[in-house]
């Protein structure tokens, strides 16, 4: 069931005419999905820019009739084949003490929600992938290899192309600044302690906007010792894509503010094709051991 979050209301921010339909795709993940989803949701909402809607059922949601509307879709989705259960956390990350179990979503989504979700973008939707969400639909029982074509690459393990050390805080190193996305951002921020992705597939097409030092002294021998792709954009018909290989859970999510700013810009972007929301000239992460 598709839900609209009234964040707008909630946070007593003055609704605005030209706020952007945005539609986060969730309800199965391998990550804590539960609780980063109203972490994206309030990112979203504290820039003033968007109204959201989140679905758990994307299966039954995306359809043309859904999607005619939105002008962004939030892939925060991936395949899970187990049963988890998912201890809530408050706002500030503290556990409340309940939990909530999700079921398994092993296999593709019809093929009628499949259809639906290219075309939007196609036509001109803007999508936004983050972090293991590119690593969906590619399991031989779940395959479906225009879902890679769409985000353009990232974590595809059926090529050999994904990993990481132990998780460790790096520089985001943003090496174009000339797109919108990164236009006026600082060179460089400190991200929160996180998975650094690496060997990540990169599609023809694809414009890198950032990378990071995958140090071996800091997360060990499965490190590359080499500048790894962290975000990118690229069009798919009419539509524009952002993707970010960070964002690991709520930490990591609440402790970059480098991290929020990019995420909330790649998605007014890919919505509009524009960038409003400022860039603070502090971006860097609290240091972490």
């Amino acid at each position: 069931m598709i839900r609209w979050i009234p964040l707008l209301l909630t946070l007593g921010v003055a609704a605005r005419q030209d706020e952007v339909p945005v539609l986060i795709v969730t309800g199965s993940h391998t990550h804590d999905w539960v609780n980063t989803t109203p972490i994206l949701s309030k990112i979203l909402g504290d820039s003033g820019r968007f109204k959201v809607t989140v679905t758990e059922d994307p299966a039954k949601d995306l359809t043309p009739q859904a999607l005619a509307g939105i002008r962004l879709i939030v892939l925060h989705y991936r395949q899970n084949d187990k049963a988890a259960t998912i201890e809530l956390l408050d706002e500030k990350g503290q556990k409340t003490g309940q939990v909530r179990e999700v079921p398994p979503h092993p296999n593709r989504w019809p093929e009628a929600a499949e259809r639906a979700l290219l075309a939007a973008v196609r036509d001109g939707a803007g999508c936004v992938a983050l972090h293991y969400g590119t690593s969906a639909f590619d399991e031989p029982q779940a395959s479906w290899p225009e879902y890679e074509r769409l985000i353009g690459g990232g974590w595809r393990a059926s090529k050999k192309q994904y990993g990481h050390g132990t998780m460790f805080q790096f520089k985001v190193k943003l090496i174009d600044r000339e797109h919108p996305i990164t236009r006026g951002m600082p060179a460089e921020f400190l991200h929160a302690k996180d998975e650094l992705y690496h060997k990540s597939l990169m599609l023809e097409g694809n414009r890198v906007l950032a990378t990071g030092f995958d140090d071996p002294e800091k997360g060990g021998k499965p490190c590359t010792g080499k500048d790894e792709t962290l975000a990118w954009v690229r069009d798919y018909g009419k539509g524009r894509v952002f993707t970010t290989m960070l964002g690991h859970g709520p930490e990591q999510m609440r402790r970059s503010p480098g991290f929020r700013t990019l995420f909330a810009r790649g998605c007014e972007w890919a919505a509009t094709g524009a960038v409003t929301i400022p860039a603070p000239d502090a971006l860097d992460a609290e240091p972490m051991k």
